[in-house]
């Protein structure tokens, strides 16, 4: 995907991230599943220690209504969005500066995929497939499930030293490119063959 200046501050405009802000999105359903109640909780202690760092969830489900609610005491004001469902989260990735994704439980992570083919550096918990698709130091960051403090921690390293996330997000491109591509995928059928 082609990076387009133009966009991405149009779309940090919109979601109201300012000028040397640092922006993490994801996207997903809603439910406790995705862990976005963990994201929630680790980001209202990270932005106390990087108060740059701002959040962006497009999705809809059964946990928006608490999750609006917890969102309102803990304070997080503008720095916290629930974007509810889009039909352009693949646009979004243009504003990202690191996409997470905090699942309890994951298949294989397409999302994980979008945001590697969009560039966008990756964390995750090692959740399901997440763990084989993230190879920790090389093509992304793994966090333990469930382990609020660990995602806290990497979210505020990683905000505040960007440069070995984007180094990594280039070798995830490279990984994306080849061996999920449409070229990549029937070689791996072949060879099963």
């Amino acid at each position: 995907k082609e990076y387009d200046p133009e966009l991405r501050r149009r779309l940090r405009e919109e979601l109201g991230v300012p000028e040397g802000g640092f922006l993490v999105g994801a996207a997903g359903a809603l439910d406790r599943s995705k862990g976005f109640d963990i994201l929630l909780q680790a980001a209202s202690e990270a932005c106390l220690d990087a108060p740059s760092l701002y959040f962006a969830v497009a999705g809809e489900g059964p946990q928006r209504a608490a999750l609006h609610g917890e969102l309102g005491r803990l304070g997080m004001g503008e720095h916290f969005r629930l974007l509810g469902r889009r039909k352009d989260v693949h646009r979004l990735f243009h504003a990202f500066d690191l996409f997470c994704m905090p699942s309890r439980e994951e298949g294989l992570g397409s999302a994980v995929l979008e945001a590697f083919a969009a560039g966008v550096p990756v964390l995750a918990s090692d959740a399901g497939g997440l763990a084989e698709l993230l190879h920790p130091g090389k093509t992304g960051s793994l966090v333990p499930r469930n382990d609020m403090k660990a995602l806290k921690e990497a979210l505020v390293s990683i905000s505040l030293n960007p440069e070995p996330a984007r180094a990594m997000a280039r070798q995830a491109w490279q990984l994306a490119s080849g061996q999920f591509s449409v070229m990549g995928m029937a070689e791996a059928v072949e060879r099963v063959y």
